[in-house]
């Protein structure tokens, strides 16, 4: 009986921090969501359309997979008879809610100290809280994570199947599943933490189900099409460095210059910056046998910033997909230091939180005062005809708290 009342506390509490988050703070401090005017009514037409039996409506929004869409077009049609948005947020509180339980059971898998931490991290982490309306990416997560918890911390012969499943709907959330899986698998391999032969197995089998997306074939329409759509909304269309000097003359694009000069990434840099550090951190640890870490969840982590890094858009809200792995990975660091005896500052640096602060004081003051302020910086610093001189102090700002990033990683690690 005590391990179902463990598990209804373990559901409950994040379901009960979130629908609290959206029902109450959000009417005090105002919390930032991108694309309602596009999913909400997205959802209702596919459910309505669905119910008319037109199947031709998925076709609306076909750049991503209906799946997510659905989904939050049904909580909608269930538990939006007064408000849309509303039921989209019960809906995407309870998924997050499902996240937490997986994240408790992956960090089980080691102690039972590091899955009630894990779940502690992730349950009450803000930047998790606030972005638990990130329409697309937490059903996308909620998959994902079910899947590598199948594959990668099950015991089953044939884990590989439910694995394979979870990770198609995944894939008909949002595609960017597909190149962070590929990547964990690939790193996997690499570093021998599992038979290949699974991963590869379960990867067939989501992309088998990933070929039942009627975008694909509803309506005379073509994988053709829905690529084209993709590349029309940029998100295949990556940036490219063009001088003046050379009569505009275009040159091949460079993951650096993605992060640097990107409209969408340069002002999410300073604050993914910090963590790249980290995990460089981790690993130098990790190499010199001199603290042990969760494999599965730093390649897992690994996995999901590359995929990051390279795709031609990064929108502050995609970084919620690094939250899972975050926390299993910094739970182990904590219940590690604590063992080993290292001192309380030693310990401090593990906590990526705390190290984030540490490498970008700038970043902390901001995100108090204004949570999207390194996007403000941004506009600040692209529209210099208007802002005038305020556009050259955006630049500076954003110029020291990148460089001090660089600074404290070169001298203290």
């Amino acid at each position: 009986m005590k391990s179902y009342y463990k598990i209804f506390l373990v559901i409950v509490i994040p379901f009960l921090i979130r629908l609290f988050t959206w029902c109450f703070l959000s009417r005090i401090i105002p919390l930032s969501n991108y694309d309602t005017f596009v999913y909400l009514p997205v959802g209702s037409r596919y459910i309505k359309g669905i119910l008319d039996h037109d199947v031709s409506v998925l076709l609306l929004n076909c750049e991503h997979p209906p799946l997510a869409k659905l989904l939050i077009g049904l909580s909608i049609y269930l538990f939006g008879f007064t408000n849309s948005f509303n039921a989209s947020v019960l809906l995407h509180a309870m998924i997050s809610s499902i996240i937490a339980y997986f994240i408790y059971l992956m960090g089980a898998k080691n102690s039972e100290r590091k899955g009630l931490l894990s779940w502690v991290l992730f349950t009450f982490d803000p930047f998790s809280i606030h972005w638990t309306i990130s329409w697309l990416d937490i059903p996308m997560l909620m998959y994902m994570t079910i899947g590598i918890y199948l594959l990668y911390y099950t015991d089953n012969k044939h884990r590989y199947v439910p694995a394979g499943v979870m990770f198609g709907l995944a894939f008909l959330c949002k595609y960017t599943s597909i190149l962070i899986l590929f990547i964990f698998i690939m790193l996997s391999h690499l570093f021998k933490v599992i038979n290949i032969r699974y991963s590869l197995k379960a990867i067939a089998i989501g992309l088998i189900i990933l070929l039942f997306n009627p975008q694909f074939w509803v309506g005379g329409a073509t994988f053709a099409e829905v690529v084209a759509k993709n590349r029309k909304v940029g998100n295949l269309s990556y940036p490219i460095i063009s001088f003046p000097l050379f009569n505009n003359l275009s040159f091949f694009w460079i993951p650096s210059y993605i992060w640097c000069f990107s409209s969408c990434n340069s002002h999410v840099l300073p604050l993914v910056t910090p963590l790249i550090c980290f995990i460089a951190f981790i690993y130098k640890k990790v190499l010199r046998g001199s603290v042990g870490v969760d494999y599965k969840a730093l390649l897992w982590l690994s996995a999901s910033l590359i995929t990051l890094s390279i795709l031609p858009k990064h929108y502050v809200y995609y970084n919620i997909v690094l939250i899972p792995p975050l926390a299993l990975i910094t739970s182990e660091a904590i219940l590690n230091s604590r063992k080993a005896r290292i001192g309380i500052l030693k310990r401090i640096v593990f906590i990526p939180a705390s190290y984030m602060i540490a490498l970008s004081p700038l970043q902390l003051i901001i995100s108090i005062m204004f949570p999207t302020g390194w996007w403000f910086l941004w506009d600040v610093m692209r529209n210099p005809h208007v802002m005038g001189c305020y556009s050259i102090i955006a630049f500076i700002i954003s110029v020291i708290a990148f460089t001090w990033g660089i600074l404290f990683a070169f001298i203290f690690l």
